[in-house]
């Protein structure tokens, strides 16, 4: 949902809504600069964090946030700024991270033909 419909949904105003996703609330998708570009949020999400809440999800929501974060890692914070190593290290790294996480949720091997979105993002600072 686009952050103006979320903000009317909320009873909030889109610069708050915008000032959560600096701060860092889950997004659907992280927006970029120009008209059409903007951040797509889920608000049940939002809710959850905002309110502290516990998160149920089975494992495809649980791998589809990890991803989301994981990106959000490389592209809002610049772990590989704070951690002084090439953003392609950084990449390779939370990429790794990823694979073990699956392996330990679901028991098998990563297929990398059906990767979220977003870890297709980071992938490819890999190239």
């Amino acid at each position: 949902m686009r952050i103006n419909k979320a903000a009317k949904a909320l009873n909030r105003s889109p610069s708050t809504v915008r000032r959560w996703i600096q701060q860092g609330a889950p997004t659907v998708r992280l927006g970029s600069v120009g008209r059409d570009n903007g951040s797509l949020v889920n608000i049940a999400d939002i809710q959850r964090w905002r309110g502290g809440g516990a998160v149920t999800a089975n494992d495809d929501e649980l791998l589809a946030r990890l991803a989301i974060a994981l990106l959000d890692t490389i592209r809002r914070d610049e772990i590989h700024i704070s951690v002084n190593i090439s953003e392609r290290d950084a990449a390779s790294l939370l990429v790794l991270v990823y694979q073990r996480y699956y392996r330990n949720l679901t028991n098998e091997q990563v297929d990398i033909d059906n990767l979220p979105d977003e870890m297709k993002h980071i992938c490819a600072f890999l190239l």
